[in-house]
């Protein structure tokens, strides 16, 4: 079975921004570099190091903690200079560093930017491995399901859950889950207001309760669009679009229509529940999220012997997604074995 993420390095993610520039800019605008954090984590460092609050630094996209990235950030409180934020010294398994690149007058939102460009090494691959891999791939395309993978459902793969508690108001369980977490103080919240459930929540991070709604929302369309594809088939070229689950949901494919009906009676809610009036600032909305994402500009290199994997291979690979797509989609497509270049 192949394995990715063995070493951070074996993870490399650069994303693909169009800055605006301007001197007198609101904005400050940093490169970040990352190695074994989280971009959460990254920032809740940035914040303390600063002493700023979190709110006033901002990313368009979130990157893996097991991975070496590189992302924009903007800063509305901060100054013309690099940083490095070291773990600890002589630690190069994880460090936040911030490289200057210039002030503008928009702030970085998550979803402003265009894709990324990721190099891999897939190891640990038998000969039977290797032989799926395309030997011509310059320059290629590949259409995979273009499915939320792990990374957005948590490392205990409990965010959804925690999102459904909070559609479904059930807030003293979200509160009690994300104490057993020891999120944010939370605990010491409940311990000084037992009861205020709702009030604990909203102490934490409003990003941080939104990642969790949103993660529940991906994992509503996650299961519709399982059911559309083995509904209508896999076919090479697919433009198609599936709508994310919102208060504000309107499909005129009866097929889709169908599909979403049977996900929601199974998750015993309905369109309305995804209005959050006790925190509105959660209530999700509708947006339309392509069935298939294109990976671009393909390339993998020669099979090499694997030093982490006696008696295995391993190797490297490239390619381009655009925002919201993951990598790890890529890869197991690619191993099935089941789709063509383009």
């Amino acid at each position: 079975m192949y394995k990715i993420k063995q070493l951070p390095e074996d993870f490399i993610v650069k994303e693909k921004l169009d800055l605006k520039l301007s001197e007198n800019g609101t904005y400050n605008y940093y490169l970040l570099k990352k190695k074994g954090y989280s971009t959460f984590d990254a920032i809740e460092l940035i914040a303390k190091k600063l002493r700023i609050m979190p709110k006033f630094i901002n990313a368009a996209g979130l990157k893996d903690r097991q991975a070496v990235t590189e992302q924009t950030i903007s800063i509305s409180k901060g100054v013309k200079r690099n940083y490095d934020f070291t773990y600890k010294k002589g630690d190069e398994n994880r460090y936040v560093k911030l490289e200057f690149l210039g002030r503008g007058d928009e702030r970085i939102n998550i979803g402003t930017l265009d894709g990324n460009y990721f190099d891999l090494v897939i190891r640990n691959l038998s000969q039977e491995d290797v032989s799926k891999i395309p030997a011509a791939s310059s320059g290629k395309r590949m259409l995979v399901p273009n499915y939320f993978d792990t990374q957005r459902f948590g490392r205990d793969s409990d965010n959804h859950l925690i999102g459904r508690m909070l559609v479904k108001k059930r807030f003293k369980e979200a509160a009690e889950a994300l104490a057993a977490k020891d999120a944010w103080g939370i605990s010491e919240f409940l311990t000084k207001s037992p009861g205020n459930f709702i009030g604990a929540l909203r102490s934490q991070p409003r990003r941080i309760l939104k990642f969790y709604v949103v993660a529940y929302q991906s994992y509503l369309w996650n299961s519709c669009v399982r059911k559309y594809i083995e509904t209508m088939g896999d076919p090479v070229h697919n433009d198609d679009t599936f709508p994310m689950l919102g208060f504000d949901t309107e499909e005129d494919n009866d097929k889709k229509k169908e599909i979403i009906d049977e996900v929601c009676k199974k998750e015993s809610i309905n369109a309305r529940d995804l209005i959050i009036r006790q925190m509105p600032e959660l209530t999700l909305e509708s947006q339309d999220r392509a069935v298939f994402a294109e990976a671009e500009e393909l390339l993998f290199s020669a099979p090499e012997d694997d030093e982490l994997n006696s008696g295995m291979k391993k190797i490297k690979a490239s390619f381009y997604l655009k925002k919201g797509s993951y990598a790890t989609n890529v890869i197991k497509e690619l191993f099935g074995g089941a789709r063509p270049l383009l």
